[in-house]
């Protein structure tokens, strides 16, 4: 009896701890992963790519992203533990949850199912290929045979419209040599090991002095680079909503962290001369002849009238000959130079059917629009080359988003809108006589300062800026595009009529309406 009572007693201890444990676990499943009174460590990815994130002298993390993920933890209490690894080590540990966040990540959408984005872009960046010294490398054809050192598992190298993506669609034959960091892939290229290398623009800004190597024409792949977690963290959802908290709240302050470190790190006095990217020749070589022309015409045309002016002292009869000869030679460049406007014009359509003949159509109307507020010649003529070639930063955007047919995705829409900023890093190294790649970089600004790139209102935003995006919305809502039949001219004017000093130039557009509706404008 004595020992039924004891197995009994036993088997009631035996629930009870088995109850405890069960109670014990759910509340492990179902608790918070972070407590608000404990501190949390953070395991942080961390590569050598310098001046984003590398070890300084001291072997302190330094750079753009270790300074947000710094700021960051210490809003939060958190503790950071950088964990060092090559990328292609960091990303599969990301993957493992073996580390809780990982900086500089570009997106895709194949990345987004192994892992989670910061909603916040924290940077756009893109690609460039060096060469070593007199490799003759000036386009993606020219790769052909040759061998490319790259790093690792990288976005540049393996990403849509990578490298190897890029190679691959024309058919070169090409060896890939991976590498740890992009000091290796310079190192590389220095020694002649390779003949070519990838990285991205801001090393390349950084470090391209130190290394006896020569940069290439070719840029490609614009990339949103953004936070990256573990998918299936219990952590990830609380991270996400800090990260992305606070990475809005410092893009706000001109005064941040986030501006001073893109300022500290990001922003080098190397000259950006970015042209067409690689992956057309013809492209290539179309704004090469664009650059060549412009630049080396405007040396020749100096020097001849240096020369000139020596002979017009000594004979009047050679003077005039001169002048006459000159005259020509102005004329026979200005040929030359809208010709080649024309075959860019051509170009960037080439890339975009779906609106071909649209730079022209906003040329046809911007133009008399300038003449009708009574511009001066030089202001008329700059506005003529600008509106012509507005949207060559298409060229950057790849072709699939240009066509698509239905709603375009933020990250899409978002790269449409890198454009303008494109066109401007093309243009601006051309010595044009007029303003041409400012004018490109604000002709999407609107007055009430919801335009883009840069937010600008008002009288900030140039005048010929103003003048081509109130013919370029004009044009654009009157003519079919992928996404959308023709909504017609009466529709566009109304939108210039209802956003008239909201969005666009009041002047501008009574001087449109008058043109329109008095004057019988239409497009050709």
């Amino acid at each position: 009896m004595l020992n039924k009572n004891n197995n009994k007693g036993w088997n009631l201890k035996k629930y009870f701890l088995l109850t405890v444990c069960l109670i014990l676990f759910y509340a492990a499943l179902i608790a918070p992963p972070v407590s608000a009174n404990e501190p949390i460590t953070l395991k942080v990815g961390a590569y050598e790519n310098p001046p984003k994130i590398f070890t300084d002298d001291t072997g302190k993390v330094s750079g753009f992203w270790p300074d947000i993920v710094n700021y960051i933890a210490l809003q939060e209490g958190w503790k950071i533990e950088w964990v060092w690894c090559i990328w292609s080590q960091c990303m599969d540990k990301l993957e493992n949850n073996e580390i809780d966040l990982m900086p500089d990540v570009g997106f895709t959408e194949s990345r987004s199912k192994k892992y989670a984005f910061s909603k916040e872009i924290v940077l756009v960046s893109w690609s460039r290929l060096y060469a070593r010294k007199d490799s003759g490398i000036e386009t993606i054809l020219d790769l052909e045979g040759k061998k490319i050192g790259a790093l690792v598992g990288s976005f540049n190298l393996q990403g849509p419209e990578g490298i190897k993506e890029l190679t691959e669609k024309f058919g070169l034959d090409c060896t890939f040599v991976e590498m740890n960091n992009y000091t290796e892939v310079f190192k590389s290229l220095e020694n002649r090991e390779v003949d070519a290398g990838v990285t991205n623009k801001d090393f390349g800004n950084k470090y391209e002095k130190d290394f006896n190597i020569e940069r290439t024409p070719i840029i490609f792949q614009p990339s949103h680079m953004q936070f990256a977690f573990p998918k299936n963290s219990n952590l990830t959802p609380y991270l996400l909503e800090k990260v992305d908290y606070h990475m809005k709240e410092l893009k706000k302050s001109k005064d941040s962290i986030y501006y001073q470190s893109l300022e500290k790190w990001l922003a080098v006095e190397v000259e950006e001369k970015n042209v067409i990217p690689g992956w057309v020749n013809w492209l290539l070589i179309g704004a090469g002849g664009i650059g060549l022309l412009l630049v080396g015409g405007n040396f020749i045309l100096r020097s001849q009238v240096r020369s000139k002016t020596k002979e017009l002292r000594l004979d009047i009869t050679k003077r005039k000959q001169a002048e006459e000869k000159l005259r020509e030679s102005y004329q026979r460049l200005k040929k030359t130079i809208d010709a080649t406007l024309d075959t860019m014009s051509k170009i960037i359509e080439a890339k975009d059917p779906y609106t071909s003949g649209h730079q022209h159509r906003v040329c046809q109307l911007a133009v008399p629009l300038a003449r009708e507020l009574g511009l001066s010649p030089d202001k008329i003529e700059g506005i003529r080359i600008a509106s012509l070639i507005h949207d060559i930063g298409k060229i950057g955007v790849p072709a699939e988003i240009l066509s698509k047919t239905t709603t375009l995705s933020n990250i899409e829409f978002s790269l449409i809108k890198e454009h303008s900023q494109i066109g401007y890093d093309i243009l601006k190294s051309i010595d044009f006589s007029y303003p041409i790649a400012e004018i490109v970089l604000q002709h999407h600004e609107r007055l009430n300062g919801s335009g883009y790139p840069n937010n600008l209102k008002g009288d900030k935003i140039l005048l010929e800026a103003k003048i081509i995006g109130v013919a370029d919305v004009v044009e654009a809502m009157s003519s079919h595009r992928p996404y959308r039949p023709a909504l017609g001219i009466d529709a566009a004017l109304e939108e210039i009529i209802q956003n008239k000093g909201i969005l666009y130039d009041p002047e501008v557009v009574d001087v449109c309406l008058r043109l329109f509706k008095e004057k019988g404008f239409k497009f050709e």
